[in-house]
């Protein structure tokens, strides 16, 4: 009997399978219960407000000393910590100065004979692709980044990569836990969840942000006293001089000075006058600009390497120098990225979605080639014509300039030769002699 009704239920199960949409099974997978009855879907983690508030060094210590617990490592105290320290414009600017470069970098996706596939690489013309490079590089600067590739579209692409707060991962045991204080969770490593979800850095590895993190605190506190400081002895003082010295008119004046402040006038009597006083002497910048200044180089030296790209600087040749040790970073960017897509994140696409078969067969490829300016194009090809020839058409489309036939000039050759494969244009007809009869 057992065995006819298994027979039954598959044959049903197996009418609506043929009838469901891929994208159905695919999430019926995705979010399939474990035995215990639980999701085992890591998007059921529970998110916290971002609640920005001062930090010192005792919050950095403690952070860190979580973070680093060898029994029971917690990254919350050092997610929200980091919050803090993200919120620094000049650290902004300095990350879009390492990021941007890679993302706007040329690749290609090729096969194992170096051939390129256009159709392919079409897949990841998306701004997932673009997160999913920021993600991969906000591991260096916070330690480990987890990236979840699990949200698909109606056509079954991506549509967006989210990076899951460090609060709600445990790195160093590969879950995913829905309260920070929570024992358990659901496996990122193995599993129905496995190809969802990329790991970037060393569990253990605590990133440039915490070697940083006196230098933020130190700029965020000098600010802080620099406010301060305007506030109390940058606006000058306002004095009453009074023949009265009676309290009651001596509470008046009191009163009137205090709406002074807002309101800019006052009503007096007799002999009474307002005076203003001078504010504090000397440049008071002093004292607390050049700290921010010397935070903000520390910050771009670290990151970066230099710091004449993030500062308005009079050498064009020390300016060259910083540039290229710049783009040194930003090579090993690109070559750190290329492994985790290669290696790690290709195989996972593929089981994903049948969307990204195509990319079973490649690898991404940095396009290296430098580009040449219309100015250097052009000197380019008339120094080059002496010898070799070019395609009219494809100098038109480099340069955006219509060519629509060559000038006879005889001199042409010693201005740099003639352009070959030039489209050909009907000389002009010489007119006929005519002679008039008489």
């Amino acid at each position: 009997m057992y065995k006819k009704l298994r027979e039954i239920f598959n044959w049903f199960q197996q009418k609506a399978i043929r009838r469901m949409s891929l994208k159905n099974i695919l999430n019926e997978y995705y979010y399939r219960m474990d035995s215990s009855g639980l999701p085992t879907s890591g998007t059921m983690y529970k998110r916290q407000a971002v609640v920005y508030r001062e930090k010192t060094i005792d919050d950095w210590i403690m952070s860190v000393t979580a973070a680093t617990d060898p029994d029971d490592p917690r990254r919350g105290l050092l997610y929200r910590f980091f919050q803090s320290l993200y919120n620094d414009e000049h650290l902004q600017t300095t990350i879009d100065n390492r990021v941007l470069p890679v993302q706007q970098a040329k690749y290609n996706l090729v096969d194992d004979n170096d051939n390129e596939d256009e159709e392919a690489k079409k897949l990841l013309d998306r701004p997932w692709f673009h997160q999913l490079i920021r993600i991969c590089f906000l591991h260096q600067l916070q330690g480990v980044s987890l990236a979840d590739l699990s949200h698909l579209d109606d056509n079954l692409e991506i549509s967006h990569v989210e990076e899951i707060p460090m609060s709600n991962y445990i790195p160093q045991q590969q879950i995913i836990i829905r309260e920070e204080s929570d024992q358990t969770g659901w496996s990122y490593k193995d599993g129905a969840l496995e190809p969802y979800y990329v790991q970037f850095g060393n569990p253990w590895s605590l990133g440039m942000l915490n070697e940083l993190a006196v230098i933020i605190l130190a700029k965020k506190l000098g600010l802080g006293a620099w406010m301060n400081y305007i506030e109390k002895y940058g606006v000058p003082p306002v004095f009453v001089t009074s023949d009265r010295m009676d309290k009651k008119r001596m509470d008046e004046l009191f009163e009137m000075m205090t709406d002074f402040r807002n309101n800019f006038f006052a009503v007096l009597q007799g002999n009474e006058t307002v005076e203003y006083g001078k504010e504090a002497g000397g440049n008071t910048t002093n004292a607390f600009l050049p700290l921010e200044e010397r935070c903000d180089n520390q910050i771009s030296k670290r990151l970066l390497g230099q710091t004449g790209t993030t500062e308005n600087g009079a050498w064009e040749g020390t300016a060259e120098v910083h540039e290229r040790v710049e783009k040194s970073r930003h090579e090993y960017d690109k070559m750190l990225f290329q492994f985790y897509f290669n290696y790690i994140i290709i195989p996972k696409l593929v089981k994903i979605s049948p969307v990204y078969k195509p990319l079973e067969r490649l690898k991404l490829k940095w396009d290296d080639t430098e580009s040449l300016s219309i100015t250097e194009y052009i000197e380019a090809i008339n120094k080059l014509a002496y010898t070799f020839e070019f395609d009219h058409e494809e100098v038109a489309k480099k340069t955006g300039l219509p060519i629509i036939g060559q000038k006879k000039n005889p001199g042409g050759e010693q201005q740099g030769g003639t352009l070959p494969n030039q489209p050909q244009t009907d000389p002009q007809k010489k007119r006929p002699n005519r002679t008039m009869k008489r």
